[in-house]
């Protein structure tokens, strides 16, 4: 886990902790998939990777455009690790606001 989510989890309860894991470890996305997703932009099939990130709007873009002529996978290539890192630090604030907006783990 990143340095950002283990501090969060610090300032949980053991009840937060056990639903933000199981969420947290549901919806997270993982850098070797997007790796894949992103060397098939080299065959043909770009904007995957975006899509899987949540990115609709760049996926359509790197799809109809070639990944902006190639020019966007390979860019995607070098900075896919901190794409997804920034995607799941998206991940665990929404679920930390779920849990806030829920109620869940309060004394």
């Amino acid at each position: 886990m990143d340095m950002y989510v283990l501090e969060m989890l610090k300032k949980m309860n053991d009840k937060q902790k056990q639903f933000f894991q199981v969420e947290y470890g549901r919806r997270r996305k993982d850098e070797g998939t997007a790796l894949i997703l992103t060397a098939l932009g080299c065959l043909g099939v770009a904007g995957i990777q975006r899509f899987y990130l949540g990115q609709i709007g760049m996926g359509l873009l790197y799809l109809l455009t070639g990944g902006l002529l190639f020019i966007g996978t390979i860019y995607d290539f070098v900075k896919i690790k901190d794409k997804v890192a920034e995607r799941n630090r998206q991940i665990a604030n929404e679920i930390k606001n779920e849990m806030e907006a829920a109620g869940i783990g309060e004394r």
